[in-house]
């Protein structure tokens, strides 16, 4: 039998059991995409649960293992969770399936089956849509991110390369953008020197190979690269016995410091000890990949590089561009835009205060009335695209603080598996898990204070986030771990006096409840005065230390403002990408859910591009996009269209 005859595509999996029915193994995200992407064409008539009792689909039949031997259920079980498939399939293979006959693994990102019959569609449209393109062969190169789990964005890729390879008479090549193995999410023992992988699947490198790419580049070292690396990383590390000192990190004069420790944040499970020994393997990662492009920028004379994100794995590449001269961009359907050293991808949020003054008189009396009504409606448990969850409508549990007369201080961390530099520079060392420990350690100095944390909203769907704050409140016991669902208001009437977060939008609701909140870094409300802003760590201290002493003054107005601008008036959509004529492309294009919808979109896109002079059109736009993404300035006021008034 063939190895690959387990696997099956999105589009297999529904052409087989199409007007039949699936039981889908697993009950985590991937099975929950699947189920999402198969709905409409196949009844799934279950979810085989196997390693959690924490399972998503508890509306739906759910059932054990050790049941999945039914003649009903053999042959029509798909796998579709990553983390586990090996255990999944090593245990199916000793129950006697057969795979390929009795079970089938999900192949997300058509590494194995490449059936699909409208993503091959879309590998001959651009075929043919390239096949003019002349690249030259000596060392002029454009360099973009090749990956495997987002959708169409390759169709970007294809109209920005031949965009910049004919404006620089370059050659494209690919780096294969780094993704973090999901197996090892929420594992104290994942491999800090090894974690992630950078591979593409046949279907994408299909893809890019018709632009002329004819390089797919990871972080492969020669011997010399490799003792040069040894030697770095040894250097570095006896350097280093703080925080503060990986902030610090320079080679060949480019400080790569705060990347590197974004990374950190963003990937791995961040240590308590600076000096962790698992630290120096991850250190060695970050270097191997900081020396391999280093080298490569002195072979080859690069014009231009697209970035997926710009940030985390991507910062490597875009500090050594930046550093040397050369443009960069990040690409994507939802924002694409010119990136500088330690890109921020939200900087355009500390301008908001100058943007106020842009602001004629009748236009500043209507905005407070605007951020009034935004406010008003969040606080009664609305959300919107900016703010996407609200707890302050939620019911009152039944929780109690402890009774007493202490000042009781909520901390409110930061989700992990997104960036954590989105503003700029933080007091504590350009990291948020730096700031959470000197909390702790606080906390056992000031026990005069009732101390509290509340997971942060999209952490239960985390482990890596519950981990990180499970050994944390373990580590310091002063501190209390409270519902992440509870209300706000529930908090204000528990007593709760102050929050601590370093940038988080719980400084532009708490204060409006009469929390106070008190920042440690680059905000997204700079210049506002509804929030305690200290500059330094020892002002920082200062302020938590004397806290029966305070006496600040939350400014009601300036919240109005910044809610008016931050949802009214400031034009978020403005790098946004609308290349489709089809909205429902555009709306799959936009969505940021990992996966979502990931092969069937291709049928509406081959419908469109299969529209009679849809391809000059969309090379006149892609012209449009990049001129706007380039002369694109954090500190301009870009402001929507269309205001709505207070009467909507």
């Amino acid at each position: 039998m063939n190895k690959r005859s387990k696997y099956l595509c999105t589009d297999r999996i529904i052409g087989k059991f199409k007007n039949n029915y699936c039981y889908i193994y697993g009950t985590g995200k991937d099975a929950g995409d699947l189920f999402d992407l198969i709905k409409e064409f196949v009844v799934v008539k279950g979810f085989i649960n196997s390693y959690k009792d924490d399972y998503l689909f508890k509306e739906v039949n759910v059932i054990a293992r050790n049941e999945c031997s039914d003649r009903k259920i053999r042959g029509h079980i798909i796998v579709a969770t990553y983390k586990y498939e090996d255990e999944i399939y090593e245990s199916l293979k000793q129950l006697g399936f057969v795979e390929g006959e009795d079970f089938y693994i999900w192949d997300r990102f058509s590494y194995h089956d490449t059936s699909d019959k409208w993503i091959n569609k879309y590998i001959e449209w651009n075929r043919t849509a390239w096949k003019k393109c002349n690249r030259p062969t000596d060392n002029r190169r454009i360099l973009m991110a090749a990956m495997d789990d987002e959708g169409f964005r390759s169709l970007l890729y294809g109209y920005f390369s031949e965009l910049l390879c004919n404006q620089y008479d370059a050659k494209p090549e690919a780096y294969i953008s780094f993704r973090f193995d999901y197996k090892y999410e929420g594992q104290v023992k994942q491999p800090y020197k090894t974690f992630g992988f950078d591979k593409i699947g046949c279907i994408t490198r299909s893809i890019y190979e018709t632009f002329g790419v004819t390089e797919f580049l990871s972080a492969e070292l020669d011997k010399v690269q490799s003792d040069e690396v040894c030697k770095l990383t040894n250097d570095i590390w006896l350097n280093i016995n703080s925080y503060e000192d990986w902030e610090k990190i320079q080679i060949d004069g480019v400080e790569f410091g705060t990347t590197i420790i974004r990374c950190l944040s963003r990937f791995l499970i961040p240590c308590f000890d600076p000096k962790d020994a698992r630290l120096k393997d991850y250190l060695q990662r970050c270097v191997e990949n900081i020396i391999f492009w280093r080298d490569r920028f002195n072979s080859y004379d690069y014009k231009f590089v697209l970035l997926r994100d710009g940030v985390s794995w991507d910062g490597f590449i875009r500090d050594i561009a930046i550093s040397r001269g050369i443009p960069a961009m990040c690409v994507s359907f939802q924002d694409t835009r010119r990136v500088d050293l330690n890109f921020s991808s939200c900087k355009e949020n500390i301008y908001f205060a100058a943007f106020w003054n842009e602001l004629n008189i009748d236009e500043r009396e209507r905005a407070l009335l605007i951020g009034k009504k935004y406010l008003e409606s969040h606080l009664k448990g609305a959300y919107s695209k900016k703010l996407l969850s609200s707890n302050f409508g939620n019911e009152i549990m039944d929780f109690h603080l402890a009774e007493d007369d202490r000042i009781k201080i909520l901390i409110c961390p930061h989700i992990f598996c997104e960036d954590q530099f989105p503003y700029g520079d933080q007091i504590f060392d350009n990291s948020v898990f730096s700031w959470l420990v000197h909390l702790g350690e606080l906390s056992e100095k000031l026990s005069k204070y009732d101390w509290y944390i509340k997971k942060h909203p999209h952490a239960t769907i985390s482990p890596r986030d519950n981990e990180i704050i499970n050994s944390f409140i373990e580590k310091f016991p002063n501190i209390h771990l409270i519902p992440t669902e509870i209300s706000p208001i529930q908090l204000k009437n528990e007593g709760i006096r102050y929050v601590l977060t370093v940038y988080g939008t719980a400084g532009c609701e708490y204060p409006a409840i009469g929390i106070k909140v008190i920042t440690a870094g680059v905000t997204p409300y700079e210049g506002f005065n509804f929030t305690i802003k200290p500059k330094t760590k020892d002002e920082f201290d200062h302020i938590i230390e004397n806290l029966e002493y305070d006496n600040s003054v939350i400014d009601t107005e300036d919240l109005y403002k910044y809610w008016a601008l931050n949802l009214g008036y400031y034009d978020w959509d403005y790098n946004e990408v609308h290349l489709f004529h089809n909205e429902e492309l555009n709306s799959i294009a936009g969505r940021i859910k990992r996966g979502e919808q990931m092969n069937w979109n291709y049928q509406l896109l081959m419908e469109e591009l299969g529209t009679e002079g849809i391809h000059d059109e969309n090379r006149a736009k892609i012209k449009k996009i990049f001129d706007r993404a380039m002369s694109w300035e954090p500190s301009k006021f870009y402001r929507k269209r269309i205001i709505l008034g207070v009467e909507e």
